[in-house]
C-alpha cells in the first residue's frame, strides 16, 4: 500500500473534485446511470451483446472489420498498459486513503476490498475505452463524438462510484487515447508501405 494521498496528480485539487463527484452530485438517476456505465461489463448478458455485436460487424460490416480488429488490439495494450502502470506507480484509491465514499448501492464495501486487491494509479476503465474511442473516432469521424462521449462518461463514473481519483481517469483517457491513436497510425503506415 501505498503512503495516503502520495500520488495525487492535482494536489489538493484531486480529492476536491473527487468529493464533488462521488458526493455533491449524487441523486438516485445518477447512482443508476453511473453504476450502469462503471459495471456494464461485468454483467454477463452485456458480455455475450458485445461478444454477438463484434462478431456480426466482422460478418455482415466489412467497413468495420479493420476498426473493430484495431480496436480490440487497443483494447488489450491499453489494459496491459494500465496494469503495468498500477504495477510500476502504486498509487491508491480513494477507499485505501480513508476519503469519505458516497454509497452507491453499497459500493463502499466494494470499493473497501479493491482497495487492498488493486492500485487506482491509472483507471483501466478510462484506458480501455479512450483506447477503443481514438480507433473509433479515427475511422469513423462522424460518430467521433460519440464515441468519446462514452469514455467520457465511463471515466467520470469511476469517479463518481468512488473507484478512482479524477485525476487517475484523466492519466488513462491520455494513455488510452495515445495507445488507439498510436495503432491506427501504425496500421496505415503498414498499409500504405503495402499498397
Amino acid at each position: 500500500m501505498a503512503e495516503p494521498y502520495t500520488c495525487l496528480v492535482l494536489g489538493p485539487w484531486d480529492a476536491a473534485l473527487f468529493l464533488l463527484i462521488n458526493g455533491r452530485l449524487s441523486c438516485p438517476f445518477l447512482d443508476w446511470v453511473m453504476v450502469t456505465f462503471s459495471q456494464i461489463t461485468l454483467v454477463l448478458w452485456a458480455r455475450i451483446f458485445i461478444v454477438i455485436a463484434i462478431a456480426w460487424c466482422l460478418m455482415f460490416r466489412p467497413n468495420f472489420r479493420t476498426p473493430i480488429v484495431i480496436g480490440i488490439i487497443a483494447f488489450l495494450a491499453a489494459n496491459g498498459f494500465s496494469d503495468l502502470m498500477k504495477n510500476l506507480f502504486q498509487c491508491n484509491r480513494p477507499a485505501a486513503d480513508g476519503v469519505p465514499i458516497h454509497s452507491v448501492f453499497d459500493f463502499v464495501a466494494t470499493h473497501k476490498f479493491l482497495a487492498y486487491r488493486s492500485y487506482g494509479t491509472i483507471s483501466a476503465h478510462a484506458t480501455n475505452t479512450a483506447a477503443i474511442a481514438a480507433v473509433m473516432g479515427l475511422h469513423f469521424h462522424r460518430r467521433a463524438a460519440v464515441w468519446f462521449a462514452l469514455s467520457l462518461i465511463t471515466g467520470i463514473s469511476r469517479v463518481y462510484v468512488g473507484a478512482h481519483y479524477p485525476s487517475q481517469v484523466m492519466l488513462g483517457w491520455l494513455g488510452g487515447a495515445v495507445i488507439g491513436w498510436a495503432l491506427v497510425i501504425f496500421w496505415r503506415r503498414m498499409r500504405r508501405a503495402k499498397g
